[in-house]
């Protein structure tokens, strides 16, 4: 099973019918408004959010910057039925919106997306549910030395450590 992706829309149909053909190859949860996605993603961490343009109440473009201020890390498309310029460009400019996509979106393209949004959100050599460097886990990182630069893993670091006289000496340690 892959990292979790959220669908949101207001046609309860259409992402019933998404998770119902989704479900064997991803992990599908449905909202159907915006204040049920931004409670959603509050409660749990979604790899991708795909939010319907036009809601009630607050649009994708807005729903997808407020998720993107708490939750950077996850990558956010938005899927419409009215796609004109200045909404993408909205969308691109202040959601920081992965992809654009209309509806209908065949299913080949929209599964392309989603694996493409999973490697986004899954840096190179991350097996899927592999979460470590995620909201502040440790490892998957490289390492700096003292200086701030970066290092190979298991490389040894050169730190000082002061001698007994007082007098600072360079050591090699392996951090």
């Amino acid at each position: 099973m892959t990292e979790p992706i959220l669908f949101v829309d207001d046609d309860v149909n259409l992402v019933s019918a998404l998770q119902r053909n989704l479900r064997k190859d991803y992990g599908i949860a449905i909202a159907t408004s915006a204040s049920d996605a931004l409670e959603a993603v509050r409660d749990d961490a979604y790899a991708l959010v795909v939010s319907d343009l036009q809601m009630p109440g607050m649009n994708g473009i807005e729903l997808l910057t407020r998720i993107k201020d708490f939750s950077p890390e996850t990558v956010r498309i938005l899927l419409t039925g009215r796609a004109d310029l200045e909404a993408a460009i909205d969308a691109v400019n202040e959601g920081c919106i992965f992809r654009f996509l209309r509806k209908p979106c065949p299913q080949g393209l929209l599964t392309k997306t989603l694996d493409a949004g999973l490697a986004q959100y899954r840096p190179t050599g991350r097996a899927p549910g592999d979460t470590r460097g995620h909201r502040g886990g440790i490892g998957g990182y490289p390492k700096r030395d003292p200086a701030g630069r970066f290092r190979p893993r298991g490389s040894p670091s050169v730190v000082h450590a002061k001698a007994r006289g007082g007098i600072e000496s360079p050591r090699s340690v392996a951090i």
